[in-house]
């Protein structure tokens, strides 16, 4: 018999040790087995709801834009000309390209694009980037009725309302457009595969892309190009304003960019035609296109002018004001005294001058190029409301008639002072 027994409980304890070593494994087991199986479910669910999706995004191309509530908002006015080119951009027999379709801001090409998209009918998706810029991902999901909340995964749901930072805002939308975009390609290749023909997606507004995501818009026209070589699907881009255009074209050198379409200003006559058909007076609709030229917006604002009995020449004046804010906010605006001129107001207004003096008001876009210093500047440039690119003819010109006028009103014609005195400065005149 020991002198010294272990005390009470002690002999126990290796067992409780091991017993209680056996417990933590097995906890650990139980866990990790089920947050295995529950991620295998969720994966297993995000994919499953996949596949009932993609049927769904096949249904709103069969549709096409009629069941998607592109109904105009005020009568149409007719342009038989670019409805009927647009109409083979929205229905093609075969893929293997992309398609381009640019104007300047006003000209009245949303509104044809998606007259043309209405007549087209089964067959053709438009959506348009919105002002809002993170709510493009949505708007391009509602348009082919892709539920993006669905989509999401138990888990994803969980971290994005628990453990992202509160602070840390997106940057680009490019996951969501991906996700989006992916169950596009799909959907288009069962289309072509049904009709024996691509399916069409018109995305408007790209120019709001290019500007404030970059990233985003150069992952749409890679998708284009991709979906150009399957054949699946032929995308239609719809831009404006500034060098866009220009970017797209560089990115498509040596891919599927097939057709450049530019929805231009009426013609005269269209012009008088459109404030006719709204109740103004013929010789009162000629004296308004004489300073307003064929811009859709212009005509609708001086028609709404003269509703409000405002006379002719205070509309005039009213759009020649507009025309000289354009100049102050790109600082581009003639001082009193030529000799104040800037270099890169000298380097701008000879190029305005020439536009003005050219026999067809546009120069060629390496000339502006050129003259202005390199690519860089000249994007710049083409960024202000004073100077618009024109892709298919690769020129530029002045915006618009009121710009126009404008430019006349401050260095008068060939010849004057004031013009003769920026030509002749603009190759000594020190950079300040």
């Amino acid at each position: 018999m020991d002198a010294n027994p272990p005390p009470q409980g002690q002999g126990l304890k290796p067992f409780t040790e091991l017993l209680k070593r056996s417990l933590r494994m097995k906890a650990t087991f139980f866990v990790v087995g089920g947050l295995a199986t529950w991620l295998g479910i969720d994966a297993l669910y995000v994919w499953h709801i996949e596949r009932k999706r993609i049927p769904t995004v096949l249904r709103s191309f069969e549709k096409g834009s009629t069941s998607l509530g592109l109904a105009l908002k005020e009568p149409y006015f007719p342009r038989p000309q670019e409805e009927a080119i647009l109409r083979t951009i929205t229905s093609p027999h075969r893929g293997g390209f992309f398609n381009l379709v640019v104007g300047e801001h006003g000209t009245g090409k949303t509104t044809v694009v998606r007259r043309a998209c209405q007549q087209t009918g089964a067959g053709v998706v438009y959506t348009r980037v919105p002002e809002l810029l993170p709510e493009f991902a949505h708007n391009l999901a509602e348009a082919v009725n892709y539920d993006l909340d669905v989509h999401i995964s138990f888990w994803n749901q969980i971290r994005s309302r628990f453990f992202a930072s509160p602070k840390k805002q997106p940057t680009s939308q490019l996951g969501e457009v991906g996700t989006v975009c992916n169950a596009i390609a799909e959907a288009a290749s069962l289309y072509e595969a049904k009709h024996k023909k691509p399916a069409v997606l018109v995305i408007d507004n790209l120019t709001k892309l290019a500007k404030s995501d970059v990233e985003t818009f150069q992952y749409l026209v890679e998708f284009a190009k991709y979906q150009a070589d399957e054949h699946n699907l032929v995308v239609n881009f719809v831009a404006s304003e500034g060098n866009t255009p220009q970017r797209l074209k560089e990115m498509s050198e040596r891919s599927r960019l097939q057709e450049i379409i530019e929805i231009g200003d009426l013609s005269h006559s269209e012009s008088v035609h459109y404030l006719t058909g709204r109740d103004v007076d013929e010789s009162v609709a000629s004296s308004v296109v004489s300073f307003s030229g064929g811009r859709i917006s212009l005509l609708k604002d001086a028609q709404q002018g003269l509703l409000q009995n405002e006379s002719v020449e205070d509309i005039k004046s009213r759009f020649l004001t507009l025309a000289k804010d354009e100049f102050g906010r790109s600082r581009l605006s003639l001082p009193e005294d030529p000799t104040e001129l800037t270099k890169r107001q000298i380097k701008a207004w000879s190029q305005i001058i020439s536009i003005v003096d050219s026999p067809n008001k546009e120069i060629p876009h390496r000339a502006f190029v050129k003259s202005v210093g390199d690519d860089e500047r000249a994007n710049h440039f083409l960024q202000q409301n004073i100077f618009a690119y024109h892709a298919k003819r690769d020129t530029v010109s002045l915006q618009s008639t009121p710009i126009e006028l404008y430019v006349m009103d401050s260095v008068g014609e060939r010849g004057t002072s004031q013009r003769v005195a920026v030509i002749d400065l603009l190759s000594h005149l020190p950079e300040h």
